[in-house]
């Protein structure tokens, strides 16, 4: 503060800022006379009233400078955010201007007494300060600290004015120990035994803080086991999922299977654990990659993901019972609606190269069969259009391809369509909605199969239709809608077969199809082998030539329509004999005797044309009941 004088005369001026406290005293009027005129002010700080259209230059604003020291906000300062190596301080001042600080480690006296080395105003004034405004919470970062150690730190504010606060202290803290990360680790395969054994899995785990937990489930998601290594008997091939706890609460999880080599095990799907309506497709994970699987009956389905992006491959679960499909998270919906014969689960498949392994022998196996249907993705393209696939016209196919490898060595393929515009016959066109069996037999002694999607709708970066199908029962035999046995005396004869199939009357192809069995089950008698001949022609008709008595045939016929196959198994016989001779064998046993019955229930120790149940009495005293067609 002080006074400025400006003595008598005219003098050439710019713009003037006056500061607080200062007086600019005029020694003579009339200098300085080029202010801007202000109604409410009419005279100057000496009362002398002022020219009102060219007063001279002067301050209507004064205040009295206040110096104030800085003072710590009350609740401040605490530490927070405190990690291995950093933590961060929180403070709040009166007076805003340069913070300093100083962190100092704690240690300890050889009587075990905390010791701290004094830290002064001037230690602080020695580091780089850092501009802070009042009244607003400060948040300052340490970084480089020891894992485990103990500290406190020092504060001090200076305000623009030079007044320091006060050396504030924070409480002492305590950096966080260093832990290594949990880990447990399985082998994807932990054993492999045979059917009836038993088996021990060990996993390796390093980490955390001793002591572990250890909790291990099944596939059906029951726990099996709390110690740290697991011994199991699983009738077929099993998936178990380990979880460990450290002390310190790390968590983590590994999986692991037995393989069991023995009789081949159907993959029902529903050996498997899934809540209501949903899916699995991989395992809750912060790893970018994952290989994955899941174990159903004698088999294994590998799969892989990238839980970053959400995206996954190969074979996943579904229990999903809706069949639309309009957007993405319906992928999991199959076009049928349930698993195969009303079963909960099924496999959604979206192969990208992914197998299918044979586990219940080293050497590989002969795989019967899959259900197979198309998913609610793929079938709405084809059906409608999705903005990608184009809705299907005449023309058009999409397919599954098996192909069978032992080992390295591919033993063969089997193509499936899951639908066939191909016809010029529109009433042959299908998109499959149903589950129909994939005969896989001819893939012939396998370790794994490989299924690949193919199709008519492409574009410049591949197929347009979505490349998924859905599977269920893998390795199993074919549905059969009869299972009959067939009386016939030497002769020619014919049997309708669209007597036994239920059959579509619209005007699409029926095609009809044969697989001989060899020589039919029970045998009653010593028979001939080749002493049945039997063929199908294009109207649906088994011609049936009985050349020798006492023989017999069994097989498979098929009638397929519209992409939807029927199967039945026809047992035939043939026999011109009106009586039993004691000494033909079933199952081990010795007929005693036999009587058929007909629908009127009439008893006879021959054969009805018709209807028959055939009662025959062993000499166990034991009896077997089967209806029978004869002609």
């Amino acid at each position: 503060g002080g006074q400025v004088a400006v003595p008598a005369g005219t003098y050439l001026c710019g713009s003037i800022r006056l500061k607080s406290n200062v007086d600019l005293h005029l020694m003579s009027a009339g200098n300085l006379n080029m202010g801007l005129p202000v109604d409410f002010i009419t005279t100057d700080a000496d009362g002398q009233q002022r020219d009102a259209e060219t007063p001279t230059v002067g301050a209507y604003e004064f205040a009295e400078v206040v110096v104030e020291k800085p003072e710590i906000a009350e609740g401040y300062p605490t530490v927070t955010d405190i990690a291995e190596t950093t933590a961060t301080i929180k403070s709040k001042w009166t007076v805003g201007g340069k913070l300093y600080y100083k962190v100092e480690e704690v240690s300890e006296t050889p009587s075990g007494a905390p010791m701290i080395k004094a830290v002064t105003a001037d230690d602080l004034l020695a580091t780089d300060g850092v501009d802070i405004t009042a009244d607003t919470e400060v948040n300052t970062a340490l970084a480089d600290l020891t894992p485990a150690t103990t500290y406190k730190a020092y504060l001090m504010v200076v305000s623009p004015l030079g007044e320091a606060s006060d050396v504030v202290e924070t409480p002492e803290f305590t950096t966080l120990r260093h832990i290594e990360p949990l880990t447990a680790t399985l082998d994807k395969v932990g054993a492999t035994i045979n059917a009836g054994e038993s088996a021990t899995i060990t996993p390796v785990v390093a980490g955390g803080d001793e002591p572990y937990t250890y909790e291990w489930r099944d596939q059906m998601n029951e726990v099996v086991g709390n110690e740290a290594t697991l011994t199991v008997t699983p009738e077929y091939s099993y998936g178990y999922r380990l979880t460990v706890t450290s002390a310190d609460g790390q968590t983590v999880n590994a999986k692991t299977g037995v393989r069991v080599i023995g009789d081949a095990v159907v993959a029902t799907m529903d050996d498997n654990y899934l809540d209501n309506e949903s899916h699995w497709a991989f395992d809750p994970t912060t790893a970018t990659m994952v290989e994955d699987g899941f174990y159903s009956g004698s088999y294994y389905f590998n799969n892989g993901a990238m839980p970053a992006y959400n995206y996954w491959y190969g074979y996943s679960l579904s229990n999903e019972t809706a069949t639309n499909y309009t957007a993405l998270a319906d992928q999991w919906h199959s076009a049928v609606g349930e698993g195969h014969n009303g079963s909960s689960n099924f496999c959604i498949a979206f192969p990208e190269g992914q197998f299918v392994e044979v586990t219940n022998s080293v050497d590989g196996d002969i795989i019967n069969g899959a259900y197979v249907s198309n998913t609610a993705y793929a079938y709405n393209g084809m059906a409608v259009g999705d903005g990608f696939a184009t809705a299907f016209k005449e023309g058009d196919w999409f397919k599954v391809t098996a192909t069978g490898f032992n080992g390295d060595t591919q033993t063969g393929t089997v193509e499936f369509y899951l639908a066939d515009y191909r016809s010029s016959n529109a009433l042959d066109h299908y998109i499959l909605d149903t589950w129909q069996w994939m005969d896989l037999r001819t893939l012939g002694k396998v370790t794994k199969v490989r299924f690949a999607m193919d199709g008519s709708d492409k574009g410049q970066y591949g197929l347009n239709t979505a490349a998924y199908f859905a599977m269920d029962d893998f390795g199993c035999e074919r549905d059969l809608v009869a299972d009959q046995i067939l009386y016939y005396q030497v002769g020619e004869w014919d049997l309708n077969l669209k007597n036994i199939f239920t059959l579509d009357s619209d005007g699409s192809t029926i095609t009809y199809t044969l697989e001989d069995l060899g020589e039919a089950s029970p045998v009653q008698r010593d028979i001939e082998s080749e002493g049945i001949d039997v063929a199908i022609d294009e109207n649906g008709m088994l011609n049936i030539d009985a050349k020798v008595d006492k023989s017999s045939r069994a097989m498979i016929v098929g009638a397929t329509q519209k992409g939807k196959t029927q199967y039945a198994k026809l047992s035939i016989y043939v026999d011109n004999s009106t009586s039993i001779d004691g000494v033909a064998t079933y199952n081990g046993k010795t007929v005693e005797s036999r009587h058929y019955v007909n629908v009127a229930g009439q008893v006879s120790d021959r054969p009805f044309r018709g209807m028959n149940i055939i009662v025959t009495r062993y000499t166990d005293g034991t009896t077997t009941s089967v209806k029978a067609i004869v002609k």
